[in-house]
């Protein structure tokens, strides 16, 4: 998935790599371990790119079968686009260990 994440953060435009990973996201697996060690390695590097993260939980929520997987995820970035978040406690605990 490395790879993965210079394909996408090769270009200076950051616009042009959200697209690159909206498409990445769009094919993927719900149920693929692959796919969630992928996105949990490309969201951070794409917010650490300048990618706004209400633009990364738009593309994350786009599928719900997927973004089930992505939970505690969506709750950090929800908190970091300034959203309010109502989230079960173990949430908060996994955004503690995100955020680390």
């Amino acid at each position: 998935m490395r790879a993965h994440a210079q394909l996408l953060l090769a270009p200076t435009d950051i616009s042009a790599a959200m697209e690159r990973f909206r498409s990445l996201y769009r094919v993927s697996e719900p149920a693929n371990d692959g796919m969630l060690r992928g996105v949990l390695e490309l969201v951070p590097e794409l917010a650490a790119g300048g990618a706004a993260a209400n633009d990364l939980v738009q593309v994350l929520t786009g599928d719900e079968e997927k973004a089930a997987d992505l939970r505690p995820l969506l709750v950090a970035l929800r908190q970091e686009a300034a959203e309010t978040v109502r989230a079960p406690a173990e949430f908060w605990k996994s955004q503690q260990t995100f955020v680390k």
